[in-house]
């Protein structure tokens, strides 16, 4: 048995960060939860706790519903809801249709632990 590989979660330079925002700002077509066109991009699981910049971990929130879903009271209620939202449909095609583009996002990863 070889030695266990620590998991190095998925950190994209500013540029790959910036298309990848652009890509869940499409999909989501504004906040989530109150459909305001003025978003901010929201980690479902937090960078710190070790969730990576992916389609699948990101979402659109209003400054407004970012300060009171995502990190008020209710913060593990609402990460729950977030991830149902990644699982519909809407979210799953729209990944399956954007896969070659996104494969060209996530080879734009910052080297090393930077």
């Amino acid at each position: 048995m070889g030695p266990i590989e620590k998991h190095t979660p998925l950190r994209l330079t500013k540029a790959g960060y910036k298309k990848l925002c652009k890509l869940v700002s499409e999909r989501d077509n504004g906040c989530i939860v109150c459909r305001s066109p003025n978003v901010q991009h929201h980690h479902v699981i937090f960078r710190s706790a070790g969730g990576e910049d992916t389609i699948d971990n990101l979402v659109c929130l209003c400054p407004r519903c970012h300060t009171i879903y995502a990190h008020g009271d209710n913060e593990l209620y609402w990460r729950c809801e977030f991830l149902k939202y990644l699982s519909w449909p809407l979210c799953v095609i729209f990944k399956r249709n954007h896969m070659r583009e996104l494969r060209d996002i996530y080879r734009l990863k910052k080297k090393g632990g930077d």
